[in-house]
């Protein structure tokens, strides 16, 4: 039986999102509340930790599985490049 790749695209995303939602609301890196804004301040930062984690499942799924003789990453890599060169 062959699943389409839709159904792994879908699957992976959900997976992803899961991990991230998890992880970015029970890090348990923030202190005790020290004053009456610090739970906007948590929420806040539980938000970016949110989409951080996110960000970097997907950026280091496809260094992962994306081979390097792909077309992605020839046309990938000398973009970073040049992107990096700039700050060089």
């Amino acid at each position: 039986m062959n699943i389409p790749s839709t159904i792994w695209t879908l699957l992976i995303g959900v997976l992803l999102t899961l991990a991230s939602l998890w992880f970015g609301q029970n890090h348990g890196l923030l202190p005790t509340a020290a004053s009456d804004e610090a739970f906007l301040v948590d929420g806040l930062f539980n938000t970016m930790m949110t989409v951080s984690v996110g960000i970097f499942l997907i950026v280091e799924g496809v260094l992962i599985l994306v081979p390097s003789d792909t077309v992605v990453a020839k046309v990938m890599i000398p973009m970073v490049n040049r992107f990096m060169g700039m700050y060089r």
